[in-house]
């Protein structure tokens, strides 16, 4: 809702696609199998929300920013490891977009603050590594380089089945998109395509491990990334 009100989208519009999610087949999902995912959609989200925050008003982007995201950027990690890339790439864009490649030390801060309160102290909890799920199996017979490549292809494919046969708004995303990327007229075209590659990363990242299948409930953060993007769309 938050996120919608920022983007200053049209009540109705926003209603609808609200009421889509809270009805869809991954919501329930998500409700019902582990707390765990819950927290991942919510940290998921108010990391993308941040993130909108300051690439609308990118001169409001300060250090204390960078805070704010190495912080959030932790607690994603401490939930799960995918739900953190949101404030990675949205320091890497931020940070761009505001200073270019001056005030190193601010995006420096980010990462030695997000790698220690994240990752590093994150495995003192867990019993694997901290890239464990983003390498392919040991398993010698898997390591052969096409057999690793088919195996991400058929994860890649997979995933996108899973989120077309439950998320109906992908298939409205996906006709009506050129019509507003093409139209000299509409607005956040360039915001469209970065909040966009929110919806691959996730997926890439799943096909790039080896030991997680992919499941409904790890997709109901891409799900809200297409509601926003129809949502930018429709309005």
């Amino acid at each position: 809702y938050l996120i919608f009100k920022k983007l200053k989208i049209n009540f109705v519009v926003y209603s609808v696609l609200l009421i889509t999610f809270a009805t869809s087949m991954e919501a329930m999902n998500v409700s019902t199998q582990m707390g765990k995912n819950s927290c991942n959609l919510l940290i998921y989200l108010i990391q993308i929300y941040f993130f909108l925050k300051y690439l609308l008003k990118p001169e409001k982007i300060q250090f204390s920013s960078y805070l704010i995201f190495s912080l959030l950027g932790s607690f994603a990690w401490g939930v799960n490891y995918w739900p953190a890339f949101v404030s990675i790439y949205a320091m890497i864009i931020l940070h761009y977009k505001k200073f270019r490649f001056s005030k190193i030390n601010y995006i420096s801060t980010f990462f030695i603050i997000f790698i220690i309160f994240g990752p590093i102290l994150n495995s003192f909890f867990i019993n694997y590594a901290p890239i464990d799920h983003l390498l392919p199996d040991r398993d010698s017979d898997k390591l052969q380089l096409n057999l690793y490549l088919a195996s991400f292809l058929n994860d890649f494919i997979n995933s996108f089945k899973i989120i077309f046969s439950t998320e109906k708004n992908i298939i409205l995303l996906t006709l009506v998109s050129p019509f507003f990327l093409f139209n000299k007229y509409t607005k956040f075209k360039k915001e469209f395509l970065i909040i966009f590659v929110l919806i691959l990363v996730p997926i890439i990242l799943f096909s790039i491990g080896d030991d997680i299948p992919a499941q409904l409930r790890y997709f109901a953060g891409i799900t809200s990334v297409i509601l926003i993007l129809t949502g930018l769309i429709f309005n």
